[in-house]
């Protein structure tokens, strides 16, 4: 995993001063990568058109305040969804390893819906693509790269309507992740748009390919393969188009610091070659790792005399969905303290993002560590570990810390009530 240094953070009174170290991450792609996502739009149709690349995803009763069912159900309407700029959609396949499960229906028709967060309705509906689906839940507009599939009037027991119709404030927001990595034409030849996404049992790589110069657009074959794996090789033919190859061999190889274990870089290679002209060829790689995360440490807003907030953010940098493992320690038990000692995140996917807070106690003056220790699931070998430096230096006018002070104040309470209850002090 990638290596995170020492923040140092002040606390003196009540007042908290923090100095950030820039914290050293190592990057999944190179330079001339991004990550992309595969555009898609859903829209509520008497009939989906296959020829363009429609998927049925779902059946309803109406564009607006509609009952909904499953495709294979007899409904007058259907939320047709397609690929922009290439067949992403797959449609409904809950057994597929690409698929989200968006919606719960309460039956296989005439339904009411519920997001997935509950578990009231037992009959799924799934939106599957040619990458990782992910999909959330949003109030009015989607977040970032994700793309509105429908919209529901509440969070169970809810009815259903097209996103543009304005009346449900709820919205069913999905996106298909892939790496992306574009190389441009050499020497005007081919251009080449390549991404992948997969699990551990599937790698799944695709391309929109077109040549350059000319208005015919010639025939292509491609071949990829990953870790040098020609003999488990996948092929192509259309200039939009993905293969998938089985059972992947990852690059497991651990490399381990003093600051932490990760797996080694695997690489997909593509080579594209032109059928009317044998003689151009290109080939294009991409490097990434199956397996992979960084953490941030930042302090909290509520950090006090007594006790300090810590800010952790978890992302997933891997090709594989994952979550993770946090074990925080102190190696100054004498002045610091985590209260909470071990959490896990949610299930993320590549590029998502989530924040844990965490409660230190601070017990006298001085210069603390805290070491915060992440794990990844799917291979915990990997790991990464942060060292906090963090500064508790505040006294009270009479000089005694934050312990003694709480001591001396339950000590003379216990007397006070003493004296009190035997009569020597009255009110």
């Amino acid at each position: 995993m990638n290596v995170g240094f020492g923040q140092v953070v002040r606390v003196k009174k009540e007042r908290t001063t923090v100095f950030s170290l820039t914290m050293l991450f190592v990057l999944l792609i190179l330079s001339t990568s991004a990550l992309g996502d595969l555009p898609f739009t859903c829209t509520v149709k008497p009939s989906c058109d296959q020829s363009t690349g429609e998927k049925v995803v779902l059946k309803l009763s109406n564009t607006t305040n509609a009952h909904a069912a499953l495709p294979t159900e007899t409904y007058p309407y259907s939320l047709c969804c397609k690929g922009i700029g290439g067949n992403w959609i797959l449609g409904l396949d809950c057994s597929s390893k690409f698929s989200y499960n968006f919606l719960n229906l309460s039956n296989v028709t005439n339904a009411h819906v519920e997001t997935s967060l509950y578990d009231n309705y037992h009959v799924k509906a799934c939106i599957a693509g040619v990458g990782l689906v992910n999909c959330t839940y949003a109030l009015d507009s989607c977040p970032k790269d994700y793309y509105c599939v429908v919209a529901i009037s509440n969070w169970t027991n809810a009815h259903v309507e097209e996103c543009n119709a304005g009346n449900y404030r709820i919205k069913v927001c999905c996106r298909i992740f892939s790496h992306f990595i574009w190389k441009p034409p050499e020497e005007g030849d081919i251009r080449k748009l390549i991404g992948i996404s997969g699990t551990k049992d599937f790698l799944n790589v695709f391309w929109k390919i077109s040549s350059v110069g000319g208005k015919n657009q010639r025939p292509l074959n491609v071949t990829c393969w990953l870790n040098g794996d020609k003999a488990n090789a996948c092929h192509g033919f259309r200039r939009i188009s993905s293969c998938t190859i089985f059972h992947p061999k990852y690059n497991s190889t651990l490399e381990c610091t003093a600051s932490g274990c990760k797996v080694g870089k695997s690489m997909i290679t593509c080579i594209v070659n032109d059928t009317v002209y044998p003689m151009v060829s290109n080939q294009t790689s991409l490097e990434f790792r199956h397996i992979d995360h960084r953490i941030k440490c930042l302090p909290g807003l509520n950090a006090t005399v007594g006790r300090l907030d810590i800010r952790l953010t978890l992302k997933n940098t891997g090709l594989l969905r994952d979550r993770y493992n946090v074990t925080l320690d102190s190696l100054t038990p004498n002045i610091l303290t985590p209260i909470q000692k071990r959490l896990q995140t949610n299930l993320l996917a590549y590029g998502e993002i989530e924040d844990k807070t965490v409660k230190i106690l601070l017990l006298s003056s001085g210069e603390g560590w805290l070491i915060i220790t992440t794990n990844s699931t799917e291979d915990p070998r990997m790991g990464n570990v942060v060292r906090m430096k963090i500064f508790t230096g505040y006294k009270s006018l009479s000089g005694l810390n934050y312990v003694a002070i709480t001591q001396l104040f339950l000590l003379s309470s216990l007397i006070f009530l003493l004296f009190q209850r035997r009569g020597i002090i009255k009110l």
